[in-house]
């Protein structure tokens, strides 16, 4: 092997031998790609690069045409070992792969160390699911041991109304100043990340800053980071929160982590462009009076595979959540739809029952709906059910009460927790009924009022079983239609 040439290169040269003579222009010209050079030592992959490396090769779905081709070919070599093609071999597997074919240097700890790092990266796949709340503990729990971060901090960040709140933090000392949402101080390092992420900060101001060493910003379509290498360099950071962070403040229950002990932070983020909500995780290493990075070449690179793993994770996520809600929503009204009507109303029966709570349900129907369709047309109709459907979650009670299209022109309303009288649930009803009385809609230019009817029944006054409480509510109603429209009978 030749000494003079680079660590890319002699790698290329190991294996070419045994790579396809066709794929070996390709791959001699494009290795840095796959390898990068911060990622390689004395012709070996740095170990503390494993997992990042792991990361590429594991997931080749991700590389397109060429790029691919070559990933396939290396999987086939001693670069990962005589493992089966295929693609969900495990991290563990390609670690120890890499280490028996002399691919990583280090011994003894730092391979200790790799491993660690690929265990909690593949934890993180493997784990994270629907449930954002798990999702921050199992990230901020990689961040820690996969990375070697001592603390971090998450906040969910509305970047319209510019409100910080934090939601989840572990190694950290004291109480966040964003147990409520809140804006940041002006001359706050979160607010100028705020403006970094809403774009108000120009090209020439970040690079001038990277030029200068005061702050790195990175940012691509999923996922960002702001690395402040001294904060006390920087002109938006808050000089007397700095002072809090090392010497401590009563306050916010903080013994401070000592003169010099708070300058590195990195902000990390999660969120597309163009998102009106972010994610963002505040990593320190303050708590173990180390650097932020130890080799910060290596260091982000692997911070890198970190954010691209959860960012896929994060994006299949909001894709399953995507899915569930248009299984359970009315397409026409954006109210919930039969199918989830008839879970919910289950549910909710069952909590009445066990905790002896009432329960009650509105069945609302559109007065002369098949009139107003044959006379003013379905699109006229569809105005109709979309208004009526508004009208009803805006008198409802907020995160309390289920409004769902039953079918046609017929809405339901489940109303959990209404008093043993049924006055509650009458009035929620009038409101209701009133609104849209009230709502006039124009038909090339002439006004067209609208009504509705409402059926009310209740457990336990006068249902015991779900069936019953939604026949009841009907016959209700078609008791209020009988009476002239619109109506409100209660059963």
């Amino acid at each position: 092997m030749s000494a003079h040439l680079a660590p890319a290169a002699r790698i290329f040269e190991r294996f070419s031998p045994r790579i396809r003579p066709d794929y070996r222009p390709y791959l001699a010209n494009n290795l840095k790609f796959l390898l990068p050079q911060a990622a390689l030592k004395e012709g070996k992959i740095a170990s503390r690069f494993v997992p990042a490396f792991v990361d590429q090769f594991r997931d080749v779905s991700d590389l397109t045409g060429e790029a691919q081709k070559i990933a396939l070919e290396l999987k086939d070599l001693g670069v990962i070992g005589e493992l089966p093609e295929r693609r969900d071999m495990s991290s563990e597997e390609l670690y120890r792969a890499l280490v028996w074919n002399e691919m990583v240097a280090g011994e003894g700890e730092s391979h200790r160390e790799a491993a660690n790092r690929l265990n909690a990266l593949q934890e993180l796949e493997l784990k994270l699911g629907i449930d954002p709340e798990v999702n921050r503990q199992i990230a901020t729990r990689c961040l820690r041991e996969a990375l070697g971060f001592s603390g971090v901090r998450v906040y969910s960040v509305d970047l319209e109304k510019k409100t910080w709140f934090h939601r989840y933090s572990e190694g950290e000392e004291g109480v966040s100043r964003f147990n409520e949402p809140k804006t940041p101080p002006d001359d706050s390092e979160k607010a100028y990340l705020t403006r970094l992420l809403n774009g108000e900060v120009s090209q020439e101001e970040i690079l001038r800053a990277r030029e200068e060493r005061k702050y790195e910003w990175y940012q691509n379509g999923e996922w960002s980071y702001l690395y402040i290498s001294d904060r006390s360099r920087c002109d938006f950071v808050e000089a007397a929160q700095l002072r809090k962070d090392e010497e401590g403040d009563a306050e916010q229950m903080r013994r401070g982590y000592g003169r010099g002990g708070a300058r590195k932070i990195l902000y990390l983020v999660f969120g597309k462009a163009g998102d009106p909500t972010t994610e963002v995780y505040l990593v320190t290493n303050w708590a173990d009076h180390t650097a932020l990075f130890s080799e910060i070449n290596q260091d982000v690179e692997l911070l890198r595979t970190f954010a691209a793993s959860l960012a896929r994770s994060r994006n299949l996520a909001a894709a399953y959540r995507e899915l569930e809600k248009l299984s359970i929503v009315d397409e026409l009204t954006g109210v919930y739809n039969r199918r989830y009507f008839n879970r919910m109303i289950e549910a909710e029966f069952i909590r009445a029952k066990r905790q002896g709570h009432p329960l009650s349900l509105l069945m609302i129907d559109i007065d002369h709906f098949k009139k107003l369709n044959d006379v003013y047309g379905h699109q006229f109709g569809d105005r109709v059910l979309k208004a009526v459907a508004k009208a009803i979650e805006k008198t409802a009670r907020d995160k309390i009460d289920i409004v769902a299209r039953y079918g046609g022109e017929e809405f339901a309303a489940i109303l959990p927790d209404t008093n043993k009288e049924g006055s509650e649930a009458s009035g929620i009803a009038e409101r209701v009924r009133r609104e849209i009385e009230k709502t006039v809609f124009e038909h090339e230019g002439n006004p067209v009022s609208l009504t509705v009817s409402i059926g009310i029944a209740s457990f336990p006054k006068n249902s015991d079983s779900v069936g019953d409480l939604i026949f009841t509510a009907d016959q209700a109603l078609y008791r209020a239609k009988d009476a002239g429209r619109n109506s409100i009978v209660s059963a």
